[in-house]
């Protein structure tokens, strides 16, 4: 069930999520509009959304039986450096603030973005509540670019400053992390921009680099699996 007052006024009878992450920019940017927002109230099952187009958005997120599973707020901004689509996916609070990767990825359209993001952050949220951690589940999405080259240092701090401040404006309602396409340089210079983030080198006081501890707990689940099937 969501808002119909909300989103009878701008339905429109097509899938938004079937463009290309370059041209929603365009439709922000025509709208007059660098960020945007869709949240749900998992209680009273309302949705409202931040503007017409992000209600468009929410219209099909929030009907989607495959990857929305009660998340609770999508979050969009445009950087102001590099012109990148950025994007935070909230799935639950209920065991505390949403943490989880920011991967820097291609995505041919922005639903390809939007269910990465959902699904995603559940399985980050499903994880962290398997590991005892009092951490809910969100995840984070830097949408690539055509024409940007990302071994060029100066355009990384661009990108990543952006998702820093993007983070900052966020004020603390999603944590992020290291995940696919970035470096521990990376979430320096996403730490240099906001404190909300984790996995920072550790000569900035954080654990550093990830993936060492994914690959073991990668092993330890294919461990679990043979043992639970009895197939050594």
């Amino acid at each position: 069930k969501t808002n119909n007052c909300l989103f009878q006024s701008y339905s429109t009878g097509k899938n938004i999520l079937q463009v290309e992450p370059s041209t929603f920019i365009q439709k922000m940017e025509k709208a007059g509009v660098r960020r945007g927002y869709v949240v749900h109230n998992v209680k009273t099952k309302e949705t409202q959304a931040s503007h017409p187009l992000f209600a468009q958005v929410a219209e099909v997120v929030v009907n989607d039986k495959r990857d929305f599973v009660g998340h609770e707020a999508l979050f969009f901004e445009v950087g102001k450096r590099s012109n990148s689509l950025m994007a935070a996916f909230l799935q639950k609070t209920v065991r505390g603030t949403p943490q989880g990767g920011v991967r820097l990825w291609t995505y041919n359209t922005l639903e390809a973005a939007v269910r990465d993001g959902l699904r995603l952050s559940t399985g980050m949220g499903r994880k962290n509540s398997l590991a005892g951690l009092w951490w809910g589940g969100g995840k984070g999405i830097i949408v690539k670019q055509d024409g940007l080259n990302y071994e060029d240092p100066a355009v990384r701090d661009q990108v990543f400053h952006d998702y820093g401040d993007f983070l900052t404006g966020l004020r603390g309602a999603y944590y992020g992390a290291e995940d696919v396409g970035l470096t521990p340089e990376d979430t320096a210079r996403m730490f240099a921009k906001t404190r909300f983030m984790t996995c920072i080198p550790q000569n900035l006081g954080g654990s550093g680099n990830p993936s060492q501890s994914t690959g073991k707990g990668v092993v330890a689940a294919m461990e679990a699996a043979l043992d639970f099937l009895k197939m050594g």
